[in-house]
């Protein structure tokens, strides 16, 4: 870390202090990010590394922050802005002695830079990545950041209605939205119609799946298009054929699952407005999306946050009972093709919605023949667990070769 604050301080060359300072951020979050072997403790040694060097590095990133303002060089601004991302992280809390080292600055880019280009909009949705998470450090400290929080959640929903679905700030934007909220609490909530507006937009999308017989023009556009498609030739079918879908819906579909999740947990009963709603849309369709299991997946966690938002326990079961039939519908739909994945995230948030509700003694809001199919599908749950274990006990005896971790 010494030679490349050096670097950074004497290299005259602005390409090179741009590679140098990506080089520091995969330098950094390598020691950052945790592997799942890793001891707490031990992650936690590996961030100490760093604190020797924080204040010089700190300043570097506001020294190559400036220069890149200054000469308006794009590639040292994005990397940079990624450094000082991660340098939040890692100091959470302990930012807010550098809060207003930083800050102006952001601003300053989002304010001086178009949207016109694509290395444009990604600077600026960088940009805007690295003020939420810069926000939500210090989301502790309200006197320190409440008036900008309010200031960029406000730019921020307003141009949620300007921009393209295309567009990297939609996702970034969205992103940030959700620390955001965080940091403002209760008064997040006025946003919250003019936002939802937005996410339920993305909620609806249509995938536009198909199958259809190919086209070499339509092939060739591809690579520029937001519907991604693939060739097949099947023995016995004649001519090509091309599957479709629109990724981008996909993408955007999931991140407004994942965002209205983040927004919920963080304003907690302030998200009462919205709860029904969201339980209507996610429980049509999207807990039986047919085409993504991230959508099934992303949805489905999600019911556990909204029946924890609810203020009264008569809400919470009543969202309970609206929820949990559509849990048991697709645990019975996986069972019969033996998808243990699916399976084990399905009941354990059937086990968390449960949970979330304050069991009241003699109060019972299943009826008998309701709580004995739950049970009956439970023991099939667990017997098919059983089997398969057995199943794959056995041939791990059966078999000649050596069994290495992995296996």
């Amino acid at each position: 870390m010494t030679m490349f604050l050096k670097m950074l301080a004497t290299e005259s060359l602005i390409k090179v202090k741009s590679q140098v300072v990506s080089v520091c951020i995969n330098f950094v979050k390598g020691l950052i990010e945790k592997n799942e072997e890793e001891e707490e403790e031990s992650a936690k040694k590996h961030k100490d590394i760093l604190t020797p060097y924080c204040n010089q590095l700190l300043q570097a990133i506001q020294d190559m922050l400036q220069l890149s303002i200054e000469q308006n060089y794009s590639p040292l601004q994005q990397e940079t802005l990624g450094l000082l991302s991660t340098m939040a992280e890692v100091l959470a809390d302990q930012f807010a002695d550098h809060y207003t080292k930083f800050m102006p600055a952001l601003k300053k880019i989002l304010q001086i830079t178009p949207a016109e280009t694509t290395a444009q909009k990604d600077l600026r949705a960088n940009c805007i990545s690295a003020i939420a998470v810069i926000l939500d450090s210090v989301k502790d400290q309200p006197e320190l950041c409440r008036a900008d929080a309010l200031e960029i959640t406000t730019a921020l929903v307003s141009s949620l209605k300007t921009l393209e679905d295309t567009d990297p700030q939609v996702a970034a934007i969205q992103t940030a939205i959700s620390l955001l909220a965080a940091s403002l609490k209760d008064q997040f909530k006025p946003f919250l119609p003019e936002l939802m507006e937005s996410l339920f937009k993305d909620l609806k999308r249509d995938l536009d799946f198909k199958i259809v017989d190919a086209k070499e023009e339509e092939l060739e556009n591809a690579e520029d298009s937001e519907v991604q498609q693939i060739r097949l030739q099947i023995k016995g079918v004649e001519g090509a054929k091309t599957i479709q879908m629109n990724t981008t819906a996909l993408e955007n579909k999931i991140s407004a699952i994942q965002v209205i999740s983040q927004i919920a947990q963080a304003i907690g009963e302030h998200f009462a407005d919205f709860i029904e709603p969201v339980a209507q849309e996610i429980t049509k369709e999207l807990m039986h999306d047919k085409y993504s299991s991230s959508v099934r997946k992303n949805s489905t966690k999600l019911c556990f946050v909204l029946i924890d938002c609810c203020n009264t326990n008569e809400a919470k079961v009543a969202l309970l009972k609206l929820i949990a039939p559509h849990i048991v519908t697709e645990i019975n739909a996986r069972l019969p093709k033996l998808d243990f994945s699916s399976l084990k995230w399905l009941t354990k948030e059937l086990q968390r919605s449960f949970n979330a509700v304050n069991m009241v003694r003699g109060v019972n809001f299943l009826s008998e023949d309701e709580t004995s199919q739950l049970l009956d599908l439970c023991v099939k749950v667990l017997e098919q667990f059983q089997l398969d274990k057995e199943a794959r006990l056995d041939q791990f005896e059966t078999q000649k070769k050596k069994m290495d971790e992995e296996d």
